[in-house]
């Protein structure tokens, strides 16, 4: 194959490869804000449904601590870890400072 032959295969391969890796940079972006997106819903409905029943009476506020560790260690034992105690009440007070 001639030189000239060998840069031109060069240049296609670059252009192709400029090309692929735009669409995996655009779409890294993407993913990571839908991520977060997610993790932020999820976190506010794990909030909204420990206050539900906070206010449903389910919870009472001198057990409402002992009913978040045990609840986390359920999660943590299924689900892993980033449901601690304190982790569970964050939620709590995001779904109660954000509902509007």
């Amino acid at each position: 194959m001639s030189t000239k032959a060998l840069e031109t295969n060069e240049k296609v391969v670059d252009s192709i490869f400029k090309e692929i890796e735009d669409i995996i940079t655009t779409n890294k972006t993407k993913i990571a804000y839908q991520i977060n997106n997610t993790l932020v819903e999820t976190y506010f409905n794990i909030g909204k449904v420990i206050v539900e029943n906070e206010q449903n009476g389910n919870i009472r506020a001198e057990y409402g601590k002992e009913v978040l560790l045990k609840l986390s260690k359920k999660i943590r034992d299924k689900y892993g870890s980033g449901y601690s105690r304190s982790g569970l009440q964050n939620m709590r007070l995001f779904y109660i400072r954000y509902k509007n």
